[in-house]
């Protein structure tokens, strides 16, 4: 018999301006079992993440944002949650040593579910298997 096994992947602050990325991300991210805290501008990600009282496991953001960079956001967020893992999100290969340089992760757009899958798996453990089947 099988034992059954419960998986929660943990709560997740994303924010990203374009409006067809974030959807596509909040679709995919739902279905894998996080609890996503969205936003859509960094200033917003910020009244968002200082109103939560619960931990956040995550941020995912895009490193161009109109207005407050994502990585001013990061900088930002992590100050106050220095537990927080960060995955910043750009076309920009430059923007990988930024991330680097922080102790971040970086994921180069634009990509595939399976890539963002792959990420997680790799900083936090979790089975990909476990996140496509949710999908």
């Amino acid at each position: 018999m099988r034992q059954s096994f419960q998986f929660t992947p943990g709560i997740l602050l994303l924010a990203e301006n374009d409006p067809l990325v974030h959807k596509f991300l909040r679709k995919v991210l739902d279905k894998a079992g996080f609890t996503v805290l969205s936003a859509a501008t960094s200033e917003e990600a910020l009244r968002i993440e200082a109103a939560f009282p619960e931990k956040i496991d995550l941020l995912l953001t895009a490193f161009t944002m109109p207005g407050l960079s994502g990585s001013d956001l990061a900088e930002a967020v992590a100050r106050r949650r220095p537990e927080l893992t960060v995955i910043l999100m750009s076309s920009y290969p430059e923007v990988e040593k930024i991330a680097s340089g922080h102790g971040w992760y970086y994921l180069m757009k634009p990509f595939v579910a399976a890539a963002l899958f792959d990420l997680l798996r790799d900083m936090l453990g979790i089975k990909v298997e476990m996140l496509i089947a949710r999908v």
